[in-house]
């Protein structure tokens, strides 16, 4: 039988008893209840850990040195999840088939769920999506073992590294048969929100854990090793950017500078410069990258990833004045000029997010 830690997440008593009355009895013998307050009427094998007196992380950190058994089920109390998807998971963990296992989210006739989720889609899921159906768990414990020590804002952060660390160690990450039912859709999507803080983080933990060429294994690899290289690391810059965490993006571009040098970092490290208020050195990265794309497009046949812009004609009259903004020394001015060449020149701002101006502050 599966180890059961129920997390009272701002649940009442009343949500957290009928959360405990849905478990097995084999599981209520040993729950661990992770709650603010110690609930009424708990027996001799259950324990409980407060959150008055740790933190979250930490706490889920006691209950999981308890756990025995080979899998653990992690259960939002909020929810209150039947007997049959407790039952469910636990089942479907235990096959032996998944190392990760959540049950999605039904709310009139809406189905929250993250659809296949591998090592090669995980980018491409922290990039779209806010809502994480993760809510009630089942994870191998050589998975949460593997982990270490996890931080994170709520219980969809803690379970969304956990599930990252599946895929590192090479477990199926399922949905269960059986899923959880809410009367709101919008109050479901908010009690499994992370904020955007929270999903750089998770996007960190998956670069460390997961080998970046199966994060992104459509690239041209064996032809164009070093050029795919840059190509993920400017992805990822990207996504850090609309994160909020310059730190992070610099990071990447600085793995990708090594590989190649590129137009796209230039212009990335621009909009990075912006952020922090330093607008000339967002001007001189723009007009720098800028010139980088012109020297690229006549050098397309040589590299694998290729820059031919369909308007020309826009992206030089948009130069030209930029550069005459330059001369009357209105510098905002001219980086937009600038920027709207760059992002005309290269589809790969649009697609990513990052193609509206953002000063420091804003």
């Amino acid at each position: 039988m599966a180890s059961v830690i129920l997390i009272e997440n701002g649940a009442d008593q009343a949500t957290v008893q009928r959360a405990v009355a849905e478990l097995p009895e084999a599981s209520r013998e040993s729950l661990t209840i992770v709650a603010n307050t110690m609930p009424t009427g708990l027996t001799s094998g259950q324990t409980f850990i407060s959150t008055a007196t740790n933190s979250l992380s930490e706490a889920l950190q006691q209950a999981l040195t308890r756990a025995k058994s080979d899998t653990v089920l992690f259960i939002d109390a909020r929810m209150t999840p039947s007997s049959a998807v407790i039952s469910a998971l636990a089942q479907e963990i235990n096959s032996g088939n998944s190392g990760f296992t959540y049950a999605a989210l039904e709310s009139r006739g809406e189905t929250m769920t993250l659809g296949e989720v591998e090592a090669d889609s995980i980018v491409s899921l922290l990039g779209s999506t806010k809502s994480w159906p993760l809510m009630c768990v089942a994870a191998k414990k050589s998975v949460i073992d593997a982990c270490g020590r996890l931080e994170g804002e709520n219980m969809t952060e803690l379970m969304l590294k956990t599930m990252i660390e599946a895929l590192a160690e090479g477990e199926a990450v399922t949905q269960s048969s059986q899923s959880l039912q809410s009367a709101s859709t919008a109050a479901a999507r908010n009690m499994s929100e992370i904020s955007a803080a929270a999903t750089a983080r998770c996007l960190h933990r998956a670069i460390e854990s997961i080998n970046i060429e199966e994060l992104f294994p459509h690239h041209a690899w064996e032809a164009h090793r070093e050029e795919s290289a840059a190509a993920s690391y400017h992805t990822l810059a990207a996504m850090f950017i609309r994160l909020g965490d310059s730190e992070s993006a610099l990071e990447c571009l600085t793995l990708g500078d090594q590989f190649e040098d590129s137009p796209r970092s230039l212009a990335l490290k621009g909009l990075i410069a912006l952020d922090r208020g330093e607008t000339l050195t967002a001007v001189a990265n723009m007009v720098s990258s800028l010139q980088q794309y012109e020297l690229r497009k006549k050098q397309n046949s040589n590299h694998y990833v290729h820059f031919a812009p369909r308007d020309l004609a826009s992206i030089n009259s948009n130069l030209n004045a930029g550069l005459e903004a330059l001369n009357k020394r209105d510098n905002s001015a001219a980086l937009e000029f600038f920027a709207t060449a760059v992002f005309s020149f290269d589809p790969f701002f649009s697609e990513h997010g990052v193609n509206a101006l953002k000063a420091a502050g804003h």
